[in-house]
Order: structure tokens, then C-alpha cells, then sequence
């Protein structure tokens, strides 16, 4: 099926962030919902168990484009682009 979850970004990324999602699936479970889901329960628990105030992984980065090291030149998927979603504000309670 494929894999998923949450990882500390390599030095090839660009920026100080601690916590990045991904996932990659193999192409007949596309369009099915699992990457929602697999997004859903990871932030989740960076927020709950991680306290993570950010996450790469959901609103594009301006000048977020860089290319991979670790992916041969001329691959497909050395190109990279960058998005982060931060922890939403809690709600006060009174």
C-alpha cells in the first residue's frame, strides 16, 4: 500500500522545522481518502502528544522549492516544494 507518518526533515530541507508529514502510496490507492486520513491522525498527535507548533506539509511555502540531495539529478522527484500547517489557536473557555 504504501507508507506514512511523521519525520524530522532532513538538512536538505530549507528552513528549521522540526516536524514534517508524508506519505506516499502506491497509485491504486490514490483518490480514496487515505491521505486525508493519514494527515488527520498525524497532526493529531503532533498537537496532542508532539505539542508541535508547526508541521510541514499543507500551505505552500513562498520561495518553499528546492531539489532533494538526496535524489539523483535528473529524477523525477528531486524537485521538492514545501508547506507547513501551524496549530491552530486553542479556544478559551470561560
Amino acid at each position: 500500500m504504501g507508507g506514512a507518518g511523521l519525520s524530522r526533515p532532513g538538512p536538505e530541507v530549507p528552513g528549521n522545522f522540526r516536524l514534517e508529514i508524508g506519505w506516499i502510496l502506491a497509485a491504486s490507492y490514490w483518490r480514496q481518502g487515505y491521505a486525508a486520513e493519514i494527515s488527520r491522525r498525524c497532526l493529531e498527535f503532533a498537537w496532542q502528544e508532539l505539542q508541535a507548533d508547526c508541521v510541514i506539509g499543507m500551505i505552500q511555502l513562498e520561495d518553499g522549492d528546492f531539489d532533494d540531495i538526496t535524489v539523483p539529478p535528473g529524477n523525477i522527484l528531486r524537485p521538492h516544494v514545501l508547506y507547513r500547517v501551524d496549530r491552530p489557536k486553542q479556544e478559551i473557555h470561560e
